[in-house]
């Protein structure tokens, strides 16, 4: 069963001593400091499948997709499965602009989206603000480095990356200086819970400032290993209908490491004029390589709207 797997894994993938915490803050930091102790590899391969219900049909495309560690980037085919298997024609004849409205709605009937919730420029070892993993060394240019210096050499705007800094030897990288009085979160402890068969301390949230920063509202964190294994957020993604509804968000361990599994949108929403009573977006197939199988695109990608998650500084 996947829900139990996607348990087990996280369970799996540090063990350390049974404990049992009283204080919220204390699980949440102990939470933070699980996503620094993580080690990825320098370059992951992995595709983001969007699937939506849409007028009672479920449809999903996937996107080949590429992270690079050292970097901190990431390259998508903008261009997913469901789009190859379903191109888009333009209409023959002549392309005529009618400002009469009866003969625009007749004649000039908007095309669906071809991508339901945008292009997915996403990366699977995103922390939600949680924490700020620092980049894994490289010795060599990696494909994506070589693509950024091609759209440097053309002017080419890629999406901001600033590298986070990088911490001492021996030293772990400061997540945020936090006090009894310059906290981000109110942090509550509801209680111990099972959570798809794991034990785990489910925490309130509640920003004290910035709230569309400190998105973070759920947080269910394993009692054995004090890895996060689902949260809720107000809102999702920096643009589009994802940022007006909560969304759920689940981890798994991926070969000792902790990534997301899926994010799954916990209201209906809008795209482009179509309805979207249910909408997920999940990682699937992620693997370390040592040298890509495709080519990344030379260029960002060129689409109405991308799915990309808001930086923390």
């Amino acid at each position: 069963m996947v829900i139990a797997s996607l348990a087990f894994a996280a369970l799996a993938a540090t063990p350390t001593q049974a404990q049992s915490l009283t204080d919220p803050y204390q699980i949440f930091a102990r939470a933070r400091e699980y996503w620094l102790q993580q080690h990825y590899p320098a370059m992951l391969e992995y595709t983001v499948a969007v699937s939506v219900l849409e007028a009672g049909s479920l449809k999903t495309e996937r996107y080949w997709s590429a992270y690079d560690s050292s970097a901190q980037e990431i390259a998508v085919d903008s261009v997913s499965d469901y789009e190859r298997a379903h191109p888009t024609y333009a209409a023959g004849g002549l392309n005529l602009h009618f400002q009469i409205p009866l003969i625009q709605k007749v004649l000039g009937r908007a095309q669906p989206p071809s991508d339901f919730l945008g292009v997915p420029l996403l990366a699977p070892n995103y922390t939600f603000g949680m924490a700020q993993i620092p980049p894994t060394s490289s010795a060599t240019p990696s494909p994506m480095e070589i693509v950024r210096d091609v759209r440097d050499e053309f002017h080419d705007p890629a999406p901001d990356r600033t590298p986070n800094p990088k911490a001492s030897p021996g030293e772990l990288p400061i997540i945020e200086r936090e006090t009894v009085y310059n906290r981000a979160y109110r942090v509550t402890l509801t209680g111990v819970e099972s959570t798809y068969g794991v034990p785990a301390y489910h925490l309130l949230l509640e920003a004290l400032r910035d709230p569309w920063r400190y998105r973070l509202q759920q947080l269910w964190v394993d009692t054995h290993t004090l890895a996060p294994i689902q949260l809720v957020e107000r809102m999702n993604f920096v643009d589009g209908p994802g940022t007006a509804v909560p969304w759920r968000v689940r981890f798994a361990n991926v070969d000792g490491a902790l990534y997301v599994y899926d994010e799954t949108a916990l209201r209906p929403m809008r795209y482009s004029g179509l309805a979207y009573p249910q909408a997920s977006v999940a990682f699937q197939n992620i693997h370390a390589v040592e040298q890509l199988s495709r080519p990344p695109p030379p260029v960002a990608p060129q689409a109405p709207l991308i799915m990309s998650e808001p930086s923390f500084p």
